[in-house]
């Protein structure tokens, strides 16, 4: 999967033919993806995070903020998303289907990469 500028989502089973996702309505510009629980996440400017089954019907997440998200990852048992002003996004129940996320800042500084440890899945 990758996303960019204008709602951009494009999907590859091989990384030759690509198909893009129509997401209705969505201008913003798309940093990250990834995958966790059966669901692919996004996100990017204006607070977006959308979540999807199969890649192609999304919905949006609400973390209650408009800050824009550079990056998302997993520790396999949260997703965390990290952008603009030290904001870093939690999923605070643990779930697939996130009904909250916790919100912490750090500050004035850009956050613009996540990763795991090595050897975690």
């Amino acid at each position: 999967m990758t996303v960019g500028q204008n709602g951009t989502i494009r999907t590859s089973l091989d990384a030759i033919t690509w198909t893009s996702a129509n997401v209705p309505g969505l201008t913003a510009t798309l940093d990250d993806c990834t995958y966790f629980g059966g669901r692919h996440y996004v996100v990017g400017s204006i607070g977006v995070i959308l979540s999807s089954e199969n890649a192609s019907n999304w919905d949006f997440e609400s973390a209650g903020t408009q800050t824009r998200r550079r990056t998302i990852t997993t520790n396999g048992v949260h997703l965390v998303a990290a952008g603009e002003n030290g904001e870093i996004v939690v999923s605070a129940d643990g779930d697939t289907l996130l009904d909250s996320w916790e919100v912490t800042h750090f500050g004035s500084i850009q956050l613009w990469g996540s990763g795991r440890r090595s050897g975690e899945r």
